[in-house]
């Protein structure tokens, strides 16, 4: 089973997106330390409106998690780190 996270967030987002730029290193540590078992991508929505339409996003940052494939979560807003493993465990039962 293939588990995917995928962050949108916006690369020029320190701007006009103080959340995205806080959780960015979260989700880059959770990239590493879950490494083999769950896929992390960012997407930039700026230069993404198709994906951003694709997936109703309306807020950022958001977090969708797909597993196999299929989006089965969304987390919107930044967390912190222990907080943001809670609500991925729902998602992910193996972090």
């Amino acid at each position: 089973m293939t588990y995917t996270l995928v962050s949108g967030s916006t690369v020029t987002g320190e701007r006009w997106c103080p959340p995205c730029k806080w959780l960015s290193p979260i989700v880059e540590d959770l990239a590493s330390e879950q490494a083999g078992k769950l896929l992390v991508a960012k997407v930039n929505a700026d230069a993404n409106p198709g994906l951003v339409r694709r997936y109703s996003t309306l807020s950022l940052p958001s977090l969708l998690v797909f597993v196999g494939g299929v989006e089965q979560g969304r987390i919107v807003g930044a967390r912190p780190k222990g907080k943001l493993l809670t609500e991925l465990a729902q998602f992910l039962p193996a972090l």
